[in-house]
C-alpha cells in the first residue's frame, strides 16, 4: 500500500491497485473508503480524453465540471 499527502497538505491518504486494475483508496481516520474500478477509470479517461479539467478533490465542494464532479 502507497501513503501520499493530499494535494493541500493538510493530510494523507493511502491506496493499493492500479489504473488497470482498480485502486481502493483510504482516507480519514475511520477510515474512509473509496473504490474505482478498472472500468471507471476507462470511462474517466475517455470521457475527459485531451481536455485540461480540474481535479476536485474536495468531498463536500467540488468544482464544477471537475473529475471530483
Amino acid at each position: 500500500m502507497k501513503s501520499l499527502q493530499t494535494w493541500s497538505g493538510i493530510s494523507n491518504f493511502k491506496y493499493e491497485g492500479s489504473v488497470a486494475e482498480g485502486t481502493i483508496i483510504y482516507y480519514g481516520k475511520k477510515p474512509g473508503i473509496i473504490k474505482v474500478s478498472s472500468g471507471q477509470f476507462s470511462q474517466l479517461l475517455h470521457h475527459f480524453k485531451g481536455e485540461s479539467v480540474k481535479i476536485g478533490t474536495s468531498r463536500d465542494n467540488t468544482p464544477k465540471d471537475s473529475v471530483g464532479e
